[in-house]
């Protein structure tokens, strides 16, 4: 991801991160805009003829299904990711939250990587530590079976990473959701990029809620999270 990468941001007000411009971010605190976003988002990708009414109403469910369970869960802020190429569609989503636990000295460090390494035995996944913008970052990466809008019992890529901003209010945890596979490399290479742009992050008055579809700026160069 280079300087020019055209992005939007996404914040719950503390922290902050980036995402590309086709990605499509949902806040997920406020349930009157969450609706009105994820409307936005499917009249764009479907678009607007009559013709296509009812796989709107159905996407604009599935949609909003999955971002109440990310609110109920905790979640900040959930991203579709709407990239193509070849004229074929690059799917994939990220969920925001704050988890217990701190990274204040090595120790909590061990204890929070060992409490991950033991859910990641169970799912054959492995721990890594790298260094990212707040320190030290753990990152998960594991191949599940799950569903995907609908569809049952795929293999999807899930890649997740915790990190601590050191704020009091726990680890900020990004979790990355995909059906490809195939592309495990480039595409967790992505989402390193996209968690490398964590910051601390003040809102700005008057521009909570960027339009949608918007491009809000130029993607900043991430200092780029460090693995062994």
């Amino acid at each position: 991801m280079s300087g020019d990468v055209r992005a939007r941001p996404a914040s719950d007000g503390a922290i902050g991160l980036v995402v590309p411009a086709d990605w499509w971010v949902v806040p997920l605190a406020d349930e009157a805009e969450r609706g009105r976003v994820i409307a936005a988002m499917v009249d764009h990708q479907v678009g607007a003829g009559d013709e296509y009414a009812a796989l709107r109403r159905r996407l604009r469910v599935d949609v909003g299904a999955a971002a109440r369970r990310a609110a109920a869960r905790d979640g900040w802020v959930i991203a579709f990711m709407l990239m193509h190429a070849a004229g074929h569609p690059l799917p994939a989503t990220m969920i925001g939250y704050r988890s217990p636990g701190s990274f204040r000295d090595e120790a909590g460090v061990a204890d929070v990587r060992a409490a991950l390494e033991d859910v990641a035995a169970m799912t054959g996944g492995r721990v890594e530590a790298g260094a990212g913008p707040f320190g030290v970052v753990l990152r998960a990466v594991r191949v599940r079976t799950g569903s995907w809008h609908g569809v049952a019992d795929l293999p999807l890529l899930a890649c997740d990473h915790w990190t601590d901003p050191g704020d009091g209010h726990g680890l900020v945890h990004l979790a990355f959701t995909t059906p490809l596979v195939a592309l495990r490399e480039p595409i967790g290479e992505l989402f390193d990029a996209v968690a490398s742009t964590l910051h601390r992050s003040d809102p700005v008055p008057g521009d909570d809620h960027p339009e949608p579809g918007d491009p809000c700026g130029a993607m900043p160069a991430p200092s780029g999270t460090r693995w062994p």
